[in-house]
């Protein structure tokens, strides 16, 4: 299942997909509009596409949430050009907190950049709204 509705990744050229297990996968070589040090992509551009696939994975657990805390650490520089994995998923739920795992890994299989989220239920800030929208597209493992 494809997840569209968010013009972030849109512009970043990312496509998130929903998979069995429920995590939510998306392919994506950046450009050099997401450059850091030279032909490398930028911190706070990988550490934003893991909150979004964090995010989207508690989002379609059926929670209405927003971040409250997120940490990253930076294991291998991931250059511009290559298609990378993007990964968010749940590790756990605790009454209104939502605990999140996500990474990037590249194509030989090196976990670049890891990633936790704690999210909490925020209802208010979505005003009765889906926070994402569906559509059915073949899906690609």
């Amino acid at each position: 299942m494809r997840i569209t509705g968010s013009q972030f990744l849109d512009e970043m050229g990312a496509v998130l997909r929903l998979h069995s297990d429920n995590s939510v996968i998306a392919a994506v070589a950046l450009t050099e509009r997401q450059a850091g040090p030279p032909a490398y992509a930028h911190g706070g551009a990988l550490a934003a596409l893991i909150d979004e696939a964090m995010g989207a994975a508690a989002h379609l657990s059926g929670s209405r949430v927003v971040a409250v805390h997120l940490s990253f650490d930076y294991k291998h520089p991931v250059p511009l050009g290559v298609t990378v994995q993007i990964t968010g998923k749940i590790e756990s739920k605790d009454g209104r907190k939502v605990f999140t795992l996500g990474s990037v890994t590249l194509p030989d299989g090196t976990v670049a950049v890891t990633g936790r989220g704690i999210f909490v239920e925020a209802p208010q800030f979505f005003d009765g709204e889906p926070p994402f929208e569906f559509a059915v597209v073949p899906d690609v493992s």
